[in-house]
């Protein structure tokens, strides 16, 4: 064989898988059509599309119901948010009227405490009439020290009242 003939027979057999590769790829393509064309056709029954209708009623229906349950569970929750919101209100007002009633027993308590208190403060040696650390006040018309034998006249040391 000459290399003529051998180029020849090469290009021929190049020429005829080449051929072949394209038939092979129009039976590829031909069998997609063919698949795409049979589920086409199972579509058009009807049959399966009044299983199709049907089942997109069922869904339907559900999607209704699920959101009808949705609203009225926001609802129920809102009402309970109210009702604890207002639970909350009157356990501040009475915590606020329990405050106001344990004011007004202190400054009952007070007023009764401060009248014995200033009925003491009278007969006490402290003028001044209220707490004093250390020697009470000396009074503006007692004698000074200086005055009377003996020394002070302020009396001994008081921590509290008089």
């Amino acid at each position: 064989m000459t290399p003529e003939e051998f180029e020849r027979l090469k290009e021929a057999e190049k020429a005829h898988l080449r051929k072949l590769k394209a038939l092979k790829q129009q039976h590829r393509e031909a069998q997609q059509k063919k698949g795409i064309f049979d589920a086409l056709k199972g579509i058009v029954r009807p049959d399966l599309d009044d299983v199709h209708d049907e089942m997109v009623d069922k869904l339907t229906m559900k999607n209704i119901e699920s959101e009808a349950r949705f609203e009225v569970a926001l609802e129920n929750a809102d009402l309970a948010d109210d009702a604890l919101e207002k639970a909350a209100r009157e356990e501040a007002e009475l915590e606020e009227l329990r405050k106001a009633e344990a004011e007004a027993i202190v400054r009952q308590m007070k007023m009764e405490a401060g009248g014995e208190a200033s009925s003491a403060d009278k007969q006490s040696d402290n003028p001044a009439g209220g707490k004093t650390i250390g020697r009470a006040a000396e009074p503006e018309d007692a004698p000074s020290e200086g005055d009377q034998p003996g020394g002070s006249t302020r009396g001994p040391k008081t921590i509290g009242r008089g």
